[in-house]
Parts: structure tokens; sequence; C-alpha cells
């Protein structure tokens, strides 16, 4: 007969084994096959840092972080992004003028000249085209 496993037994799982399961699936999902080795690294790190008591992420981590989060709010970003709008919806107003006046124009122009040409006239009578053997003996 198989052996029935118990489902109430718990499997020891340490906090480094733990981070470093979590970071790789969160690399993977972001970076792929290198952000899994990348995730799984600095999660098994940040899983021993919370094993000895410390916390996960360095302070000093932390306050570069927030340093950097604080140069880029003072960009603004808001007035920029207004006049690039406003750019761009000078540059459409601009290309559709000139696409409406160069199809009303080809309009005019066409009429005008249905109007100035008269009828086909039908030819004649025209030579017969030279064969290509006579066009090399009138050569030599």
């Amino acid at each position: 007969m198989a052996k029935e496993s118990n489902p109430s037994s718990n499997v020891p799982l340490t906090k480094q084994a733990a981070g470093a399961v979590t970071g790789a699936v969160a690399g993977s999902l972001i970076a792929g096959p290198v952000g899994a080795i990348v995730g799984g690294l600095a999660g098994a790190v940040m899983g021993n840092r919370v094993e000895q008591g410390k916390p996960a992420v360095p302070k000093g981590a932390v306050a570069a972080a927030k340093s950097a989060a604080r140069q880029v709010s003072r960009v603004p970003v808001g007035k920029a992004v207004r006049s690039l709008t406003a750019k761009a919806g000078v540059l459409k107003k601009t290309t559709k003028k000139t696409t409406a006046k160069k199809t009303s124009a080809k309009k005019t122009t066409a009429k005008k000249t249905a109007a100035r040409k008269p009828a086909a006239k039908k030819s004649l009578s025209r030579p017969a085209a030279k064969s290509r053997s006579a066009t090399k003996s009138a050569r030599r």
C-alpha cells in the first residue's frame, strides 16, 4: 500500500529561503531569467537580515531613495508637459490646414485644366514603328 502523507505536517522554512523564492518570482516577472537570479539573491540577503533582527532594507538605502525622490519631485514636470502638449496641438492644427489647402487646390487646378484642354483629336496616321534589325542596320 502507498504511504499516506500527513497534510498537517509543517515544513520548516527559513526567512532567507522565503525571501529568495519571493525575490526570484518577482525578479522573473520583471526582468526574466536574469531578474530571477538577481531577485533571488536580493531576497536571500533581505531574508538573512530579517532573520538576524535587522530591518530588511538598510537605513542608508532608505535615506538615499528618499533624497532621490525629493530631487525628482523638484523638477517642474507639469510645466514641461503642458508646453509639449501645446506645441503638439499647434502641429496638429497646421498639418490639418495644409492638407485641406492642398486638396482644395488640386480640385480647382483639375477643373481649370479640364476647361482649358480641347477635346482630344484622333491622329490621322502614324508611321509604322521600325523593327530592331532595321535600326541596327541604320546605325552601322
